[in-house]
């Protein structure tokens, strides 16, 4: 995204990578990145055109000799990893050396990926060579820069998970051998003191845009294998975050090797902290209270990370950072802290067991849990909440799309692999029939003086930008399309429930007709008194036209729908098509298919307003361009606009229709809210003040 704005990155990855230009130039003997090109012409790939084919390429190794490749296919980089990954089946050796995938657009699918399947066979390659050396007695196994170096396995070939495995590889966690310090459940005075102390540093470096700054390095007092002290010996810092209740503070980790020969990484408990990984700790309160949220309030574990970034995010606590805390950071990071929580023995022990009555015990306990308790002897329970009554809200009013029938239809599309042709219901045909009808005429364009949305505008954005990449058709057979075998397979065994029927003429209605696929469902037309300004989707009008050819036909007619040829002609070189279609899908399943509620949450809703308003009045792409890192934290938004932006023609109806989609979503939120206060019975709405 940042490319894509023109502006630098000003993470910690585009710093070491400045660096090592400037390092590299100054050993070379140029003037900087640009005398290095000048030199080099290899190391601009904008001077060359992109090429099709899959290089690999070993850069380095971590810590722990993992190798790390830089891939480059279709004119793109990836870094690939070599992570460990629980087998499948019951084997002596359970884990196995993986490669993985860190690019944005594979976060789904990183093992399985052309850059991890690359790596892979990049690494079979160089092991089998090296087997076949070894076998002709030439007593070279391996290169000296692989020496040392854990490759990945190859990858077999990919299977479903049933819910069991998909559980157990979730629970997984990389830092399972990893040695941490005990910890008391209940915390000591002195800890919280510990911790008052960290928050006064946090809330000291929030008004200044950028953490605070601990001076001195943390690092563990003894070793976790044999107790040795710290001798100093192998000693390796890096930068982390120290997550406070009260913000953020900038700290230096520091992992020593101690004389038996084990390394020491940082684990805070004693400085009441708690390091989840090399890069982020967290102080103890902060995961005491997360966890309290959970056991108090029987909430679950992404419950309540969700409300304590949002608490974090509402008291200022995260500023000066570009992104807030990934709820499944919070998730991991509680995982790994239960797990060296020590319960105390006396903290479920009874003091008058065995008491004179026919019933001598007050209460029943087993594993720490309390089975049953007499009446003489419980409390009732007093809720805040009692009083206050839920208020039923409709979804509708949360959706761009304020149809549950053809959101459900538009689902059941996306949810589909890429190039199959997914058989609909002569329900969800008709839904999708009504939903081409809102192409009839395009909205009355915005005014220069004030652009607000309108629910004919986002309902005509929402078709507009489906029917650009997907069909609603009919015809006596299902159609196979070209490399989607997987998806008509698939297809199969969809419900043919309620496919009977004439649903051609309502298909006719919805659509306008006609005697070509490639019909316009609008009829044609200027835009706005814009003649030829942008095209207009045919992918609806394709159910007429398919209704009329299937109608002389004897046999029930079949509904489906499939990708439209040709809708991501132009794009330049973007990435594969596969990444291509990926970024499309995700980009309507959560702004079509689903209610957009919390969309843009902790984010300023008033840059995404000034993006949207931009993108409404059908301004060009270097005027939107730089108001886009407004959403560069949404990892839905921003690929979809660089690939819209990236066209070799922008149409204007596009560039509308996207711009009414963020126009209704930021501001949703607050109507959700006004919403329930209407509704929202007084006892409800004087609690919540």
């Amino acid at each position: 995204m940042r490319a894509f704005v023109g502006v630098s990155s000003t993470c910690s990855h585009a710093r070491a990578l400045k660096a090592s230009f400037e390092e590299l130039a100054c050993a070379v003997g140029v003037d900087g990145a640009a005398g290095l090109v000048e030199q080099y012409p290899a190391l601009n790939n904008a001077a060359v055109a992109p090429s099709t084919e899959c290089t690999v390429h070993l850069a380095t190794k971590t810590a722990a000799n993992m190798a790390v490749f830089a891939v480059l296919d279709q004119g793109a980089w990836a870094a690939v990893t070599v992570r460990r990954r629980l087998g499948k089946k019951k084997s002596n050796k359970r884990t196995q050396l993986r490669a993985a995938c860190t690019r944005l657009s594979c976060a789904k699918e990183h093992w399985w990926c052309a850059h991890a399947a690359a790596a892979s066979l990049w690494s079979s390659e160089v092991q089998l060579a090296a087997s076949i050396a070894d076998g002709m007695g030439t007593g070279h196994l391996l290169p000296d820069a692989l020496k040392n170096v854990r490759l990945p396995a190859g990858a077999p070939a990919k299977q479903a998970l049933t819910p069991s495995q998909q559980g157990a590889a979730d629970a997984a966690f990389s830092d399972e051998k990893r040695w941490r310090n005990s910890r008391n459940l209940l915390p000591c005075e002195g800890e919280i003191n510990d911790c008052l102390q960290f928050d006064k540093l946090a809330a000291a470096g929030r008004g200044g845009g950028a953490p605070a700054f601990l001076p001195d390095s943390l690092c563990e007092a003894k070793c976790f294998a044999c107790g040795a002290a710290y001798n100093g010996m192998g000693i390796k810092n890096s930068g982390a975050v120290l997550h406070t209740l009260r913000g953020r503070i900038s700290v230096s980790l520091r992992r020593w090797t101690c004389s038996c020969g084990k390394e020491v990484p940082y684990d805070g408990a004693h400085e009441a902290l708690f390091s989840s990984t090399s890069q982020t700790v967290f102080s103890r309160t902060f995961m005491d209270v997360m966890l309290q949220m959970v056991f108090t309030g029987h909430s679950t574990l992404s419950s309540a990370a969700s409300v304590l970034c949002f608490l974090l995010e509402s008291t200022d606590s995260l500023s000066g950072a570009s992104a807030g805390l990934a709820r499944q950071t919070l998730i991991a990071a509680a995982h790994r802290y239960a797990r060296t929580l020590i319960v105390p023995s006396n903290l479920f022990r009874c003091g008058k067991c065995k008491v004179a009555g026919e019933r001598p015990y007050i209460a029943i306990i087993a594993d720490g849990e309390v089975l049953s308790i007499l009446r003489n002897q419980s409390q009732p329970l007093i809720r805040a909440t009692e009083d206050v009554r839920v208020v039923p809200m409709d979804a509708n009013h949360g959706s761009c799309v304020p149809v549950a029938a053809i959101r459900a239809a538009v689902r059941k599309r996306l949810s589909a692999d890429r190039g199959a042709v997914v058989r609909l219901t002569k329900d969800d045909h008709a839904a999708l029939a009504r939903f081409g009808e809102e192409l009839v005429s395009v909205p009355v364009a915005h005014g220069a003086e004030e652009q607000r949305s309108s629910p004919r505008a986002v309902m005509w954005a929402a078709a507009f930008l489906f029917f650009s990449f997907f069909t609603n058709e009919q015809a006596e057979q299902l159609p196979v399309v070209a490399g989607a075998a997987a998806g008509v397979a698939a297809n199969a065994n969809a419900a043919g429930a309620g496919d009977g029927g004439d649903g051609g003429a309502a298909a006719d209605a919805a659509a306008g007709g006609g005697d070509d696929i490639m019909v316009d469902a609008a009829g044609g037309g200027g835009v706005d008194g814009h003649q030829g300004g942008g095209h207009v989707p045919h992918a609806a009008g394709a159910a007429g036209a398919a209704g009329a050819a299937g109608g002389a036909g004897a046999g029930s007619p079949v509904f489906f729908s499939r990708e439209v040829d040709g809708a991501l002609d132009g794009i330049g070189n973007e990435g594969r098509p596969a990444d291509q279609w990926r970024i499309v899908r995700r980009f309507l399943k959560t702004f079509v298919a689903e209610p957009v509620l919390g969309v843009f949450a902790g984010l300023r809703q008033d840059n995404i307003a000034r993006l949207a308003k931009q993108l409404v009045r059908y301004r060009p792409v270097a005027e939107w361009r730089p108001s886009a890192k407004a959403v560069e934290s949404v990892g839905v938004v921003w690929p979809f606009l660089r690939l819209m932006g990236a066209a070799e023609a922008v149409d204007p109806l596009t560039t509308r229709a996207i711009g009414e989609l963020l126009l209704f979503s930021s501001g949703v939120d607050a109507y959700w809210e006004t919403l329930w206060r209407r509704q929202a019975p007084d006892d409800a709405r004087a609690f919540e003040s």
